[in-house]
């Protein structure tokens, strides 16, 4: 069972990934967490992503699931609820809110903007730790963060817009090289860099689907 002292405040996006890669999860990083791999100081407490909605790719994210050994996230029961799941229970969702020992997961399947086989043409791979990550277009974040228009995604829109405008050409990901661990901060949900980017490498443009 995942308890309280076992769900770490900062998830590691780099555990996550591995296993989802390793069970051939076809996925795109998205939100928050894919806005880290160019925002400087930015951070958020669980890691975004949408998953391909066959149920080939829905059977092998319940297999990584599983050995992630996930729960329902809520904050009525700080340890999480048991979660039993397979490929076509995860499908009847839009989204799930999970933990593991890892950190904390939100799966969306309909991201504001467009899910999968919108984003995946479109992302990047990042490489941390030997994993390698597909992280959704800077262009994508910026566009789905304005849609969804809350708080905390304006917060986010307007840092991400003014970095975009400022580093160059349309969608480029910059700054992943140079990321470093700092203490961390409130600010809006937001804190800073990510420990486990300090050993990022620079992205190299893929077309993930």
């Amino acid at each position: 069972m995942t308890d309280l002292a076992a769900v770490p405040e900062f998830p590691d996006v780099t555990a996550f990934s591995e296993v989802l890669n390793r069970h051939g999860v076809r996925y795109v990083v998205i939100g928050g967490t894919a806005a880290q791999f160019s925002v400087p100081n930015l951070i958020t407490y669980d890691v975004d992503f949408t998953p391909a909605t066959d149920r080939g790719n829905l059977d092998r994210l319940s297999a990584a699931l599983a050995e992630l050994q996930v729960r329902i996230r809520t904050t009525a029961v700080p340890e999480g609820l048991p979660f039993a799941h397979d490929g076509a229970s995860l499908g009847r969702a839009k989204m799930w809110n999970l933990q593991c020992a890892q950190g904390a997961i939100d799966i969306t399947f309909e991201p504001s903007g467009g899910g999968y086989d919108h984003l995946a043409p479109r992302a990047h791979v990042v490489t941390l730790r030997g994993v390698e990550i597909p992280v959704a277009d800077l262009a994508d974040i910026v566009a789905s963060k304005k849609l969804a228009n809350r708080p905390k995604d304006t917060y986010t829109y307007t840092i991400v817009y003014n970095l975009r405008s400022s580093s160059g050409p349309k969608g480029a990901v910059s700054g992943v090289s140079g990321i470093r661990c700092r203490s961390p901060s409130s600010e809006m949900n937001m804190v800073s860099q990510p420990t486990w980017a300090a050993d990022s490498t620079p992205p190299r443009r893929s077309s993930v689907g």
